[in-house]
């Protein structure tokens, strides 16, 4: 066969570029992550925003000209993006021995995996670790005659090991619901609870348990199937999701956000000289070294920062004090 520019064949590696880039950027326009449902995208390195804590104050004859100074508002900074890239090299060796065009439209379709993949785990990360939600480092604002104190905190733990296994139970999961729904989430706000399947099955296997899901609103079912997570079932008003992107003896419980308001993270775009876009970047380097013949990498820059921290809890399962889970996020 020929040396050149040409795969198995005969498929010219100009066209399949082109085909490869262009449904790259048909899956990123289509495609619907966590990121897509929970996060808004922003140029911003920090964002101040407005509690739920807001009340009416009498003013009398001459009102303050501050009083708008007085509302509870907190300035959270975001994560620094941190550029993250997958690469495929196709060599003339490759070549020659029979590699085609078919099995790169396959390595690039693990790529596009990989790149879903991590922007889950950012968005999951920043919600499972200390600190994104409210974490007993300041006075969440009160909500109508709820008040909390300092030491509030929606990271919770107990140790529910049996056999080696979270179990989780009725009462973990109401009080999951309870510590989001007390900020300011109105009884008819959507609550899901994301949880790994080894813990669901132990709740499965639980007669005791009514886990059968009952009737559920379209535009949240919808939501949620296209980001790859189904419902399983519903308990006192809170939507169990079995899906093992949440970690083994974890469990994240968040109200869904409405439309496009009220996103839970923020989604930092890099700074200047950077692609300005939230999603991933296809590039293409030819080498014609006489190795190498071409270099196909996607390149992603990840940032995600909560935002609302009265809008979620995590409860950790395998002992009495909460550990963040390591998603070795920077590992190469």
């Amino acid at each position: 066969m020929a040396l050149g520019r040409v795969q198995s064949g005969d498929v010219s590696w100009d066209p399949l570029w082109t085909e490869i880039r262009l449904g790259t950027d048909k899956y990123m326009r289509e495609q619907s992550t966590l990121k897509d449902q929970l996060c808004y995208v922003t140029e911003k390195d920090t964002v101040l925003l407005k509690t739920r804590g807001s009340r009416m104050r009498p003013v009398g004859p001459d009102p303050d000209p501050g009083i708008a100074q007085k509302e509870p508002r907190y300035e959270i900074s975001l994560h620094e993006p941190t550029d993250y890239q997958s690469v495929f090299e196709a060599t003339r060796r490759a070549i020659d021995l029979g590699y085609d065009a078919e099995q790169l439209r396959g390595e690039w379709t693990q790529i596009l995996r990989s790149d879903n993949e991590l922007v889950t785990n950012t968005v999951i990360n920043s919600m499972l670790t200390a600190g994104g939600f409210w974490n007993a480092d300041a006075v969440p604002p009160p909500y109508k005659n709820n008040v909390f104190a300092g030491a509030h905190d929606h990271y919770l733990a107990s140790n529910e090991l049996a056999g080696g296994v979270g179990v989780p139970t009725f009462a973990i999961l109401n009080r999951l619901k309870h510590t989001v729904l007390e900020h300011g989430f109105d009884s008819g706000t959507r609550i899901v609870c994301l949880m790994n399947g080894t813990n669901a099955e132990t709740v499965e296997n639980t007669a005791a348990w009514d886990n059968i899901p009952g009737p559920m609103p379209t535009p949240l079912l919808s939501d949620l199937q296209r980001t790859g997570m189904s419902p399983q079932w519903e308990t006192n008003g809170m939507w169990v999701t079995v899906n093992d992107w949440v970690p083994l003896d974890y469990l994240l419980a968040f109200a869904v956000p409405t439309g496009a308001v009220n996103r839970i993270c923020a989604w930092r775009l890099p700074a200047a000289g950077h692609p300005r876009t939230a999603n991933a970047t296809p590039y293409r380097q030819s080498e014609q070294d006489g190795v190498i013949e071409e270099i196909w990498r996607l390149v992603r820059w990840c940032s995600s920062t909560v935002v609302d921290r009265d809008a979620g809890a995590a409860y950790y399962l395998g002992a009495d004090v909460w550990a963040d889970y390591d998603f070795a996020l920077n590992a190469g």
